[in-house]
């Protein structure tokens, strides 16, 4: 539909604000399309974390959370809908919640590559760094995946503080991104560059 291919150039573009205001408009004709609730929802999450006033941030969280559930309500076995609650969860710190929605959106279908990625971000946030890296290394039988794959297990040896094997994750990072020139691909490459350009952390004894 032409309408979602619009909203998501806006999500390409981290334009959250522009898509929220489109797709609520949109939603006053089209409120049963759950692609478009998804969309919505995400936008409501993602721009919630670019606001400091943690009462203000929280408002956008409800709201995402309201389209998530609005989806289930439509399809109680709904795997974005479950992806989207478990977004807002992560996001919120409460990753036992989030680990919860994720395990049911892989559940209803495995064949969905985003839970990898999904389940390694909430594992990485609880520390169990061997089980994130078991998810995230899922993410390179699919080539579209690669890029982000190289880009969360950088940032995972980064965590743990190898920072070798997350310079050499983080180069094959920009390798896979290079000639992508949509917002996100550029903001990832400008993250992994930072990620090599920092100097290991001298300590004193």
């Amino acid at each position: 539909m032409d309408y979602l291919r619009k909203l998501n150039t806006y999500y390409m573009a981290r334009n959250f604000k522009k898509l929220i205001e489109t797709g609520e408009s949109l939603l006053t004709q089209h409120s049963s399309d759950e692609k478009l609730l998804y969309l919505v929802g995400i936008a409501y999450d993602q721009f919630a974390l670019q606001i400091g006033n943690d009462k203000e941030k929280k408002k956008f969280q409800i709201c995402a959370m309201r389209y998530f559930r609005k989806m289930l309500a439509m399809d109680g076995h709904s795997a974005q809908a479950n992806r989207g609650l478990g977004l807002v969860a992560l996001h919120q710190n409460k990753f036992r919640q989030a680990l919860e929605y994720y395990k049911k959106a892989y559940a209803i279908n495995p064949k969905d590559t985003s839970n990898f990625t999904s389940l390694g971000n909430t594992y990485r946030q609880m520390r169990k760094y061997s089980l994130a890296l078991m998810w995230y290394k899922k993410c390179f039988s699919h080539k579209e995946l690669r890029a982000l794959a190289y880009v969360n297990l950088a940032g995972l040896y980064q965590d743990i503080k190898k920072d070798t094997i997350a310079k050499q994750y983080a180069k094959k990072a920009i390798g896979e991104l290079s000639g992508k020139r949509d917002a996100y691909s550029i903001m990832l490459r400008h993250r992994m560059q930072e990620l090599i350009n920092q100097k290991p952390l001298k300590v004193k004894i």
